[in-house]
């Protein structure tokens, strides 16, 4: 009886380790694999605007025929394979580019205009330069992490608490001036008196640099300290040169045949 009993134990035993063994952990039929819920979609490039698609392909690169001249130095012949990209469909237009000038133009004024505004809070209609106010400084515009900025003295790059007011328009015309201290700011954006032609009203070209950041990464690599001095803060001109086709062609006002 105790051989049978012992018998069974042991059968029990082996039929209850084969069943365990043929499950895994974790959820069923998963395999111990970690398994998301949702079966994720499909990836479909989106085309950006102004750009096509290039579709991927290969070509041979080296000598494939007999070489003409004879040099000493052969290219291996090899296929090359390029993968899938975009580019842009076209160059950028005039329309385009003088988009980008007004966006400059803009930006400076309302700058120019939002640092002689101070602390004041106007109507946010353009009738005043207190208008023109960053928004950090309007009445109830400020957050706690703005304000301490403010107490930090600001930091270098992207300040939060300089964010310009875009909402507010701008005025160009003469007679839509709002005051004084308006038309002081605008009207140093223009040419002075002395260099103006029969007296018309020209921006300033020389005062229209776009700022922007980069950071030197190839020298910041080779450094472990990683210091600021490898972020460099730049400014250039971006109001194409007018006079290009006079400096390159000596005879640009030359209209007989060469």
């Amino acid at each position: 009886m105790r051989k049978i009993f012992l018998l069974l134990l042991s059968a029990s035993v082996v039929i209850s380790c084969s069943r365990g063994g043929s499950k895994s952990a974790g959820k069923p039929g998963s395999k111990g694999e970690l398994i998301p819920k949702g079966k994720a979609s499909s990836f479909v490039a989106e085309r950006p605007y102004g750009m096509v698609a290039i579709p991927g392909g290969s070509f041979v690169m080296g000598v494939a025929d007999q070489d003409m001249t004879n040099m000493p130095e052969k290219a291996p012949l090899k296929t090359v394979t390029v993968s899938s990209f975009f580019m842009d469909e076209t160059e950028v237009t005039n329309a385009q580019y003088r988009e980008f000038i007004n966006y400059v133009r803009d930006s400076i004024a309302r700058t120019l205009l939002a640092e002689a505004a101070g602390d004041a809070g106007g109507t946010g209609n353009g009738t005043g330069i207190a208008d023109y106010a960053y928004l950090a400084k309007k009445a109830d515009n400020a957050t706690p992490y703005q304000e301490y900025l403010e107490s930090q003295g600001g930091r270098d790059g992207y300040d939060d608490s300089k964010r310009l007011d875009w909402s507010v328009p701008l005025h160009w015309n003469t007679s839509d001036y709002p005051d004084v201290q308006y038309a002081e700011i605008l009207e140093s954006m223009y040419l002075p008196k002395a260099e103006r032609i029969n007296n018309e009203r020209i921006i300033d070209s020389r005062k229209l640099k776009y700022a922007y950041q980069w950071e030197d990464i190839e020298s910041a690599v080779k450094d472990k300290s990683r210091g600021e001095k490898y972020l460099k803060k730049e400014s250039i001109a971006i109001y194409p040169d007018t006079t290009v086709w006079v400096k390159d062609f000596n005879y640009a006002y030359k209209r007989r045949p060469l």
